[in-house]
């Protein structure tokens, strides 16, 4: 259970790394698709915390 948690956990961040990475890079994009990545961003964010806490508790 705990790898399972480890896995999920770097792959949040890296999503929410590269959503936030490219949003950074990127200004020419149309609001929509910023919209978007900061969404992904955030849940991202939110499940790494999630998984963080959890994490801590094996």
């Amino acid at each position: 259970m705990c790898i399972v948690l480890i896995i999920a956990t770097i792959a949040a961040f890296i999503i929410s790394l590269i959503s936030a990475l490219t949003i950074m890079q990127d200004n020419s994009w149309d609001s929509e698709t910023h919209r978007l990545l900061l969404f992904v961003g955030f849940i991202g964010g939110i499940i790494l915390v999630l998984t963080y806490k959890m994490i801590l508790s094996c």
